[in-house]
């Protein structure tokens, strides 16, 4: 492993996760006796691993999620339709009442325009 660190985030992960033994751990063991600024980064990267690991992963049921998404979906089309029909049958009720009174002032309109002020 060369570059600037000898050894990469990747496998001090592995040393943390206890994955490295034998030689490799007593090398690196080794190597983060050698100096400080390899102690403090090693600390970095075991903070942040504790850190992570006391994050809870949610988990995410995505068929149930579906579902529940497809049945509130049904039930706004449903109250959408129930709507709309309260509404003609709403305005069916006033045309109606339209209807009648407009054929009662007829009514009324064409018995005083034919009978006038005449007895019956």
């Amino acid at each position: 492993m060369s570059g600037r660190y000898r050894y990469s985030t990747y496998f001090m992960i592995r040393v943390l996760k206890n994955e490295v033994g034998g030689e490799e751990l007593k090398d690196f063991m080794k190597w983060l006796e050698k100096s400080e600024r390899n102690r403090e980064r090693f600390e970095k990267i075991r903070k942040l691993w504790d850190l992570l690991g006391s994050v809870k992963v949610l988990k995410v049921d995505h068929e149930k999620n579906y579902v529940m998404v497809r049945s509130k979906i049904r039930m706004e089309k449903a109250k959408g339709v129930l709507v709309a029909r309260y509404l003609m049958s709403f305005i069916k009720r006033r045309f109606y009442v339209l209807g009648a009174l407009l054929l009662l002032f007829g009514c009324l309109y064409a018995f005083f325009k034919f009978y006038g002020g005449r007895e019956i």
